[in-house]
């Protein structure tokens, strides 16, 4: 049996108590990437920062790449688009897909083969391009190619149908209950609610907010578990969902 003796996740992954005991160095750049579990830490990650709370590094232990690649795809969408980064935005173009999650094993047990373990630190001056960086890092060695680019894809496309405000809040507290039922935004934006339809629902589209209303709103539908009945409800409030087409920014995830 193998001896666990539980790691310190403040200290970078595997590096050696040597380094501690030197003088007058600075760790400018460390990267360790291996597949395989480590059972001495726990599934998870955390951030490394200097001095002046700067981040120039993430470490992630015990976790399959599709939980490293949406981490770091959403910090990429959050610096290169104006929008929201869900799992819908990453397309998988890979022979055994399997491989990039999590899978549990007959008995029920979880499937670690699959796991990886990664830590990334920069010098601070580098600390805007860590997430490229890292993204170009894993490329290298993982067997997989991820890129983020423009695809067109099918989604469906909220629009207003008249000029007559429906819409518009009361005021009161800021509330989102979406996609929970009954689905109710309260003096919030319609980004709020295109972001959570974006999230983990049954409609597998990409919702794009194309009504152009910028204030706050309140609205209630009934939930969110079909288009069908999603649609005749915003149409209440002089909304409707096309099906179209958009060139959408994606992560596309594909084999070397």
């Amino acid at each position: 049996m193998q001896t666990i003796i539980q790691m310190d996740r403040k200290r970078p992954l595997m590096l050696s108590g040597d380094y501690d005991r030197q003088k007058n160095i600075q760790l400018l750049n460390y990267s360790f990437f291996a597949k395989g579990p480590i059972p001495d830490i726990g599934s998870g990650g955390t951030f490394r920062t200097t001095p002046s709370g700067t981040i120039n590094g993430r470490q992630f232990t015990n976790l399959p790449l599709w939980d490293m690649y949406y981490a770091i795809g959403f910090e990429l969408f959050r610096q290169q688009s104006q929008e929201s980064f869900t799992g819908k935005r990453m397309l998988i173009e890979v022979k055994e897909p399997q491989k990039l999650m999590l899978q549990q094993k007959a008995d029920g047990s979880n499937d670690t083969s699959n796991l990886y373990n990664y830590e990334f630190i920069i010098p601070e001056n580098k600390a805007d391009a860590l997430y490229q960086y890292m993204l170009d890092d894993i490329n290298r060695y993982s067997g997989y190619t991820v890129t983020l680019e423009k695809r067109p894809v099918q989604c469906l496309v909220l629009v207003r149908t008249s000029q007559k405000d429906k819409l518009a809040t009361k005021g009161g507290e800021k509330r989102s209950t979406f996609p929970r039922t009954p689905s109710i935004l309260r003096n919030a934006p319609l980004s709020t609610m295109i972001n959570m339809l974006n999230g983990e629902i049954p409609i597998k589209e990409i919702f794009v907010d194309e009504t152009g209303y910028t204030g706050n709103v309140d609205l209630e539908v009934s939930g969110v578990k079909d288009i069908s009945t999603l649609r005749k409800e915003l149409q209440k409030y002089d909304l409707d969902l096309i099906p179209a087409e958009r060139n959408l920014l994606m992560m596309v995830i594909k084999d070397n």
